[in-house]
């Protein structure tokens, strides 16, 4: 068998060291801004409030990222973005230490923090099918689920709690400077990939181009409902889940960076045997079993408040949630052309964060009316539910092929 490791190119890898520099900052953030919630309130719905504020704005803004994305040198846009994070989170660092913050500023710097993820993430997207073969498109999605894998949840994480224990401020000031690295990494791999030519259509023309391709292709629409469907349970499960481990698992601040990074060890089996699972069962097969394993991960959460057993859920969570991704993620750069997918990738994300805020509100609600482990037994439940109805095969899986294309393999 051929070693596929070959066909990806030196500017991938220099996309996947910019992508591992940015997701550590942010796994010590992911961290860092539950907990600094809790240090202005214990009510689960403003806890949930930072989860809306990260993907509210993100959702509103969607279409405008997608039409700029596909317009504009998207090298200039991905590294705009990175000195836009770069700036938030040092001044969110400043505030911290000087002791001024509050929950609507938190809110803030979470709205911006989010919008610039979702740009910073659907410019990465784009850019992999134009830098790997088609057939190799599993492996460098798998590769980048590693960095954010091991970099955001396993290190990260893994130290954000320690790191918020050494200083509040420690965590915003280390992602600030991550989102340097990682701009100064973006300038010298990627090429320009589009810009504004003269003639070209008007912006209000693109979005309604990205809305209408969408809306005329059954098989992307229904892989959006199955991966929204499990963004908003994930995010529901989520939105609370520093209350849930710190009231019913009694972790403390060090524990519950541990926690997460033990979940963030099953991610990183996730993004070893996903591209297996594709290869093999297919990508709607592989989407299926991820919402699957995702579902019991959320049961053994409300099954019990040992820390062992919160640490083996959040495993099979991480495990489930990247095997979902690579397959879904690879699945969507082949149905999409690549001059729509900046438009047509940025819809699939609003479905994407339209579930996260839904899902993140309804989490914060039901957690206050019946109980932590009552909401994520409801959590469960629901994916369940929803993988039973969504995931039952229609049609034969999508599997990998080779299929030559033009490939951008030399740096900028």
């Amino acid at each position: 068998m051929p070693d596929t490791r070959a066909r990806l190119p030196r500017p991938f890898w220099r996309l996947w060291a910019s992508a591992m520099s940015s997701d550590l900052g942010d796994g010590l953030v992911l961290v860092a801004l539950p907990l600094l919630a809790l240090t202005l309130t214990h009510d689960p719905l403003p806890v949930a409030g930072v989860a809306v504020a990260d993907q509210l704005p993100a959702f509103l803004l969607a279409p405008l990222i997608g039409v700029l994305i596909d317009r504009v040198d998207r090298r200039v846009v991905i590294v705009t973005v990175q000195v836009l994070q770069c700036a938030v989170a040092g001044g969110l660092a400043v505030m911290v230490a000087h002791g001024r913050v509050t929950l609507p500023m938190l809110y803030g710097a979470a709205a911006l923090l989010g919008a610039s993820a979702t740009a910073f993430s659907v410019c990465k997207s784009v850019l992999v099918p134009a830098l790997v073969p088609d057939v190799d498109l599993e492996r460098a999605n798998g590769r980048l689920f590693v960095a954010e894998a091991s970099a955001r949840d396993l290190a990260g994480q893994g130290i954000g709690g320690m790191a918020f224990a050494a200083g509040r401020a420690v965590p915003f000031a280390a992602d600030a400077l991550s989102f340097l690295a990682s701009g100064a990494l973006l300038l010298t791999c990627l090429p320009p990939r589009s810009v504004v030519v003269a003639g070209q259509p008007s912006w209000r023309t693109d979005l309604v181009d990205g809305f209408r391709w969408f809306a005329g292709h059954r098989e992307l629409q229904r892989l959006a409902a199955m991966v929204c469907t499990f963004a908003g349970c994930q995010s529901a499960a989520f939105a609370t889940l520093a209350l849930f481990l710190t009231t019913q698992v009694h972790a403390g601040r060090v524990l519950f960076g541990v926690l997460l990074m033990v979940g963030s060890l099953g991610s990183l089996c996730g993004t070893v045997l996903a591209p297996r699972l594709a290869h093999r069962y297919g990508s709607w097969a592989a989407t299926a079993i991820g919402g699957t394993a995702a579902g019991y991960a959320y049961v053994l959460l409300a099954a019990h408040t040992s820390p062992v057993v919160a640490g083996l859920g959040l495993a099979v969570e991480g495990w489930a949630v990247v095997v979902g991704n690579v397959a879904s993620s690879s699945l969507r750069q082949r149905l999409i052309p690549d001059d729509l997918r900046g438009r047509v990738g940025t819809v699939f994300r609003m479905g994407l964060l339209g579930s996260g805020v839904v899902g993140a509100a309804l989490g914060g609600l039901l957690a206050g009316a019946l109980g932590m482990r009552s909401e994520m037994a409801a959590v469960a439940a629901a994916q369940l539910a929803m993988v039973a109805v969504l995931c039952r095969p229609r049609r034969p899986a999508l599997r990998v092929v080779a299929a030559p294309r033009p490939v951008l393999s030399g740096a900028a």
